[in-house]
């Protein structure tokens, strides 16, 4: 029996994301960026290199050209899986590369989910903010500080961008509190008035 697209496009996914997320070196791969300046030595040695394996940059693309077919399901569970496997890859060590890595990434996702070319804007950006409790929680709960503060900006950065969207930012707004009152909990007070500055200023 043939899987569904749906199951076929998940499974796919999950084969990108196996991959390390961790950047391998670039080698003899020449990256203007990151290159103070070329040479013809370096031009050479880079003619017959290829860029590294980039599996969040991979998984991320696939799930836009999702958004672009209008799949609405496999858009959210595209996002839904990278969401699970960078909790299952972030480590203490590894907090602050990956979660720059993630957030990078996922910005690239939601400008297309708000733009104009896409319908599901609203459906999509709620999904988003009522996913951020449960990936924050995680963060918090395993002593991530780090990446949930890098993480809450990201969402900060995205709620305004929504806001002028004229996207609501109810639900947003009520994760924060929560994780607010959490981290209040556990003491992290430079983390709480981070979190209620973030809060606070979401629509600002």
């Amino acid at each position: 029996m043939l899987k569904p697209a749906s199951q076929l496009f998940i499974s796919h996914l999950r084969e990108i994301l196996q991959e390390p997320w961790e950047k391998a070196n670039l080698g003899h791969f020449l990256h203007l960026s990151k290159t103070p300046e070329v040479t013809p030595e370096n031009l050479l040695a880079d003619k017959n290199s290829i860029p590294p394996s980039d599996p969040l940059t991979d998984a991320c693309q696939t799930i836009i050209q999702q958004a672009r077919e209008l799949s609405l399901a496999n858009t959210l569970n595209g996002i839904n899986e990278i969401y699970k496997e960078y909790l299952r890859q972030v480590t203490l060590e590894s907090q602050c590369s990956l979660t720059k890595s993630l957030t990078e990434n996922l910005e690239l996702v939601f400008l297309y989910i708000i733009s104009d070319n896409f319908p599901y804007s609203q459906k999509t950006w709620e999904w988003i903010s009522a996913s951020a409790k449960p990936v924050a929680l995680y963060l918090l709960k395993n002593d991530l500080p780090q990446a949930a503060a890098m993480y809450l900006e990201f969402l900060s950065r995205s709620g305004k961008l929504a806001a002028k969207k004229n996207l609501r930012t109810g639900t947003l707004q009520h994760v924060f509190r929560i994780l607010e009152l959490r981290t209040g909990d556990l003491n992290w007070k430079e983390l709480t008035l981070k979190i209620k500055n973030l809060r606070q200023n979401l629509e600002s």
